[in-house]
């Protein structure tokens, strides 16, 4: 099996599109207005369980994706999360969230400046 080495913009490109995608499920479950996602987990090869949550940390967990990069960022967010939880406790779907915008912004500065990205968070 070979493996395919992907670097440079277009890495950079699809692992902030993920990013985003990703953090934007998540989103859907903060604070108190937040949506309930329904999700259905596979038992077995005949039987399923469907079940609704508001827990960001619990749909991130039952994302999978095929295509590489989606993967791997989804594997970095969830260890992101995870230590968030250990050291605070909460505040798991707004590390994603942060994160993704932080992404963004270092992305969309052409200088590719994290100065300039943090700067650019600042203001918001």
């Amino acid at each position: 099996m070979t493996k395919k080495i992907q670097y440079g913009k277009q890495a950079r490109e699809a692992a902030v599109v993920a990013l985003n995608e990703i953090a934007e499920v998540v989103a859907q479950t903060v604070g108190p207005a937040g949506r309930p996602i329904l999700l259905s987990r596979n038992v077995s090869a005949v039987n399923s369980t469907v079940f609704h949550t508001k827990d960001g940390i619990s749909v991130l967990r039952e994302l999978s994706y095929l295509d590489p990069i989606y993967d791997a960022v989804h594997r970095l967010s969830m260890q992101a999360t995870a230590d968030t939880m250990i050291n605070a406790g909460d505040g798991t779907t707004s590390t994603l969230i942060v994160a993704a915008r932080f992404a963004s912004l270092l992305h969309s500065h052409a200088s590719g400046s994290p100065q300039a990205a943090i700067r650019a968070f600042r203001k918001e």
